[in-house]
């Protein structure tokens, strides 16, 4: 490439706070190597204590392709989704909604 390499300035960038010295961020109390990473988040991913089909396609699919699936999930409700999962013994699915100040639950038949 013949590219440049941009210097950290407001001018080549959108307004940045630009640091000299590192921000005190909290560190991870145990680093995993990224194989072990992986593992971990494929062995226990997903929105529940029970891995329902949506969670399954992502982890199983999506996930373990490692970026070679890869779909467009702009709906929900359409393959390869196909709707909310069903969590066995379960009669709500969804998440919170907050509506004029109310928490409801989004209630979905299973």
């Amino acid at each position: 490439m013949n590219g440049f390499i941009l210097s950290p300035t407001s001018q080549n960038y959108s307004p940045i706070d630009f640091q000299s010295i590192r921000y005190p961020y909290p560190t991870v109390n145990t680093l995993l190597d990224p194989l072990d990473a992986y593992a971990r988040v494929k062995a226990s991913a997903g929105a529940s204590k029970f891995r329902d089909s949506v969670d399954s396609y992502l982890v199983d699919v999506e996930l373990s392709s490692v970026g070679k699936v890869g779909a467009l999930i702009s709906d929900p409700t359409t393959s390869p989704v196909g709707g909310p999962g069903v969590i066995p013994g379960g009669t709500v699915s969804g998440s919170p909604v907050v509506h004029q100040g109310q928490t409801e639950l989004n209630y979905l038949a299973t």
